[in-house]
């Protein structure tokens, strides 16, 4: 619970700053990566298995690093300021709003 309310509160507040602060030039995007291919990921990988990892992702991987990385650098292009307020899910269709 802790966790998900946590990650609710951010895109909460992602979308007040974006309202609050757009008219002076603030830009707020929130994104929410699944479950990315870290260390963290290759350990639970070792401890439970590919299956258990990628068992709820769709497309049967985990988001890599360089995705989320791309997306935040699209994202912050400054012919894209009309994202601002917006929640782009980086997650392989695990979740879909």
């Amino acid at each position: 619970m802790p966790y998900g309310a946590s990650k609710a509160g951010l895109l909460n507040l992602t979308k007040t700053i974006a309202r609050s602060f757009g008219g002076e030039g603030i830009i707020a995007i929130g994104i929410a990566p699944g479950f990315v291919r870290t260390e963290m990921a290759e350990d639970f990988i070792r401890a439970k298995g590919k299956d258990a990892a990628v068992g709820d992702i769709p497309i049967g991987e985990m988001v890599e690093p360089s995705e989320v990385a791309e997306l935040v650098c699209f994202a912050l292009r400054p012919d894209q300021r009309s994202l601002s307020g917006a929640t782009l899910d980086i997650n392989g269709a695990s979740y879909v709003r």
